[in-house]
Order: structure tokens, then sequence, then C-alpha cells
């Protein structure tokens, strides 16, 4: 397909180049669609439910309660307009992949045996031995290492969201949140039953989040050492060697891994393949994946390295950027709701007490319930919003529901 090793780099450059323009046009048009879904959030979420707080709370001085049967219909049609501004973002704006992909590696240096022919029979006991002996073995690794299985695998986050819920069930059901909580014992459970079932996940999403953003950033600086020892004339199999014996950060460990692999006498290319899939993140698999291949049909890897730096830290730049502007973004909801809480602290005190002084009886219980309540919605679709917003992904909004759900059961059980 190629002529020349001048060939194959001027094609990675030219499709190089294509794709940071196709991205950057994506990050663009993303960041236009979060400036409009911002100000539709603060009018929709907002204004409106402001208003109609302030309206409930002038009828029910007033006597009148016609904006009171309205409310069922608000608690409605407001979670769809939010699941359908969360739809539209999840399509128009890129999501961040914080995605950890592991598999087993099954590449071996000896041949692969003698193949069965039709008139021998498989043994199923010594079959069913190995994949016992697998199992335990996979088994034995989580217990090594339970953090690192905790963030690659959601499951693990489900199952004991799910557990705590069940005992927070269990314990709703002997009248304990009527005791602990006698004005809203219904709220309060689905506060508390919304925080412990999201704990878990947020933990293992942050952590996963973390450890891939540590990896993201150490590749430019393995790519840079790999590219000044390549300079020197060191062969890819001692780069990574000494390499490894550099502090790098989290790369360092596996990169020694790595070295001892070749030194066992596995090639230098089986050895990278499978430190892609001990890692198991996106960026490392194509940065991998790009000095095997470059390694295996050119000598000039020196400007494949070239190339893959620019494209990682044009990746790198663009992630700043797009975490620049939505911060702004996640702030405008984080005010918005703060204001929302503190538009309903000055109803439900300073404003009702004003007119308790002049010896009228006004009963704002109904208003705080109907307050509290909008709030807990409000909570937890402006966090799934503001994490829909920063990193395109619901995941990353449960914490901002955690604490929007913990502001709000402070001010409304706490407070008023």
């Amino acid at each position: 397909m190629f002529e020349s090793g001048g060939d194959i780099t001027g094609f990675f450059a030219s499709r190089s180049a294509h794709y940071r323009e196709v991205a950057r046009n994506e990050l663009e048009m993303g960041m236009k669609t979060m400036e409009i879904m911002a100000e539709v959030y603060v009018t929709a979420f907002v204004a409106g439910p402001i208003a109609v707080m302030i309206m409930i709370v002038a009828e029910n001085m007033s006597g009148q309660s016609s904006l009171s049967a309205l409310m069922p219909y608000f608690f409605i049609f407001l979670p769809l307009g939010a699941i359908g501004m969360i739809w539209i973002l999840s399509l128009v704006v890129p999501g961040e992949s914080v995605e950890i992909t592991r598999k087993e590696s099954r590449s071996s240096v000896f041949d692969a045996g003698i193949p069965v022919v039709g008139t021998q029979r498989v043994d199923r006991v010594f079959t069913q031995e190995i994949e016992a002996r697998k199992r335990l073995l996979r088994f034995a690794a989580i217990l090594r290492s339970p953090l690192r299985h905790y963030m690659s695998d959601y499951r693990f986050g489900i199952v004991i969201g799910t557990m705590l819920g069940s005992v927070l069930v269990l314990l709703s059901m002997t009248g304990i949140f009527q005791d602990i909580f006698p004005r809203y014992p219904g709220e309060m459970m689905i506060c508390l039953m919304t925080i412990v079932i999201l704990v878990p996940l947020v933990v293992a999403y942050e952590l996963r989040r973390y450890y891939v953003h540590q990896v993201e950033d150490q590749i430019p600086d393995f790519l840079r050492e790999l590219l000044d020892l390549k300079d020197i004339g060191m062969t890819l199999q001692g780069a990574v060697k000494l390499i490894s014996e550099s502090k790098i950060g989290l790369l360092s460990s596996e990169l020694r891994l790595v070295s001892k692999d070749v030194t066992f006498g596995t090639s230098i290319s089986s050895a990278l393949v499978r430190l892609e899939e001990r890692v198991g993140v996106l960026m490392i698999k194509r940065v991998i994946s790009l000095i095997v291949r470059a390694s295996e049909v050119t000598d000039y890897i020196r400007d494949i390295l070239i190339i893959a730096i620019e494209d990682m830290e044009h990746f790198l730049k663009m992630k700043r950027e797009r975490y620049t502007v939505s911060f702004a973004y996640i702030m405008i909801i984080y005010l918005s709701f703060g204001i929302f809480l503190y538009t309903a602290y000055q109803l439900n005190v300073s404003f009702i007490s004003s007119f308790q002084n002049l010896n009228t009886n006004i009963d704002i219980s109904g208003n705080v319930l109907d307050m509290f309540r909008m709030s807990i919605m409000l909570g937890i679709f402006s966090g799934i919003m503001a994490g829909q917003l920063s990193s395109g992904s619901v995941l990353a909004g449960f914490k901002h529901v955690i604490l929007f759900l913990v502001t709000a059961v402070v001010l409304f059980v706490y407070v008023l």
C-alpha cells in the first residue's frame, strides 16, 4: 500500500489533522448547545418553580387554593422536561470516556497444541477443573486488588447500593423514620434511599475517573521519553526497560511488568499488548496499538511518535477547554438551586413572620411540604444535568444529586 516510510508518516499526519478538525468542530457545537441548555434550564427549572411558589403562598394567604390542585401536573411535566433536556445533551455534547475494559490475555509463546480429531473425546472433567481454576484465580485477583476491580466494574457499586437501600427499607418498616423524622418521613425516606444507593456508584465512578485522568496525563511523558531514547539509537525493548525505571506515575509499574515479560522471552509487541489489556484505558490502547503497528511496518517510528504526542496533547487541551467552559454552567446550576432554596427560606421565615406579627394565623405547613418535594425533584434532575454538562455522563451527576439532596434536607427539616 505504501512505498516508503515517508508515505506512512504523511498518511498518519493527514488523518491526524483531519480528526483534530472534526473533534474541534464537535467541541464547538457542543459548547453552543450547552449555552442554550443552560439558559433554558434557568428559565424552566428556576424561574418557573419560584414563580409557582410565590403564587401558592399568596393564594394560601388569601384563602384560595386553585394552584395547589395543579401541583401534581407540575411534578409530572417538569421531570419530563428535564429528561428531554438530558437526552438532547447526551446526543449533541460528546461524553468523556472513562471506560476501562480488561480481558484475559491468551497470547502464548508455545504452539497451540495437537488438534482434537473427530474420534477423540474432550475430557469434560479436566475442562471443568480448568474453568474452576480460572474462577479461583479471578477471585484471588479481586482479593489482591479489590479497589481496582471495584472501580472497573460498576456492578459492585450497584450491588452494594442495593444492599444498603434494602437495609434502609427494612428499617423504615420498623417505624424508625416516623420517630426520627415525624414531619416528613416519606420525603426523608426518598432522600436517604437515593443517597445510600448513589454513594457506592459515585465512589466507583470518581475513582475510575481519577485513574483514567492519571493515565492520560502520563501518556505524553511516556511518549516523549520513548522518543528521546529512540533518537539516541536505543531499541524499543531497551527504551521501555529504561523508562520503566523512571517515575512517571501509574504507568511505571505497568512498564516494569512489560520489561519483565520481555526478560522472560516474550516479544516486545506481545508484552505491550498485555500492557494495554491490563490498563484498559481507551487512550493507552490507541497509543500502544499505534506503537506496535508502527514498529512492524516502518523504521520511521520517530515521526509516528511525534504525531502521537501532538494528538495526545491536543486531546488533553480540548478536555481542559471543555472543563473550563462547563464549570461556568455547573456554577449556574448551583447558583440557581441556591436561589430556589433561599427563596423558599425567605417566603417561609421572613415573609410569613411579618404577617404573624399582625396577629394573623397563617398555616404554612402545606407550603413547606410542597417546596420540600419540589426541591427533591429539582435536586435530582439538576444534579444529573450538571453531570451531563460537565462530563457527558449521568454517573458524573450523582455526586451533585447527593449534595443537592443533603442541602434540601438540612434546610427543610432542620432550619424551617
